[in-house]
């Protein structure tokens, strides 16, 4: 759990979804995802993001890619 966020997820039963992958591999793929918004290159990082707000921003990604790992 990430403090300062909330979601409300419904459970999902495996005989429910057949088709989920492991945990690992959605934590994986999170996390690359995560690297390359964070990266400096990103057009997120750049254009989407008001640049008095991207500190915060940034901060609260790091918060998120590290309950990843």
């Amino acid at each position: 759990m990430v403090p300062g966020l909330t979601a409300s997820v419904a459970p999902v039963h495996p005989a429910e979804n057949r088709h989920t992958a492991p945990a690992e591999q959605v934590h994986s793929a999170n996390r690359e995802a995560l690297h390359r918004v964070l990266d400096d290159e990103s057009e997120l990082a750049q254009g989407w993001v008001d640049h008095t707000d991207a500190a915060e921003w940034r901060q609260e990604l790091q918060l998120i890619l590290r309950a990843l790992k």
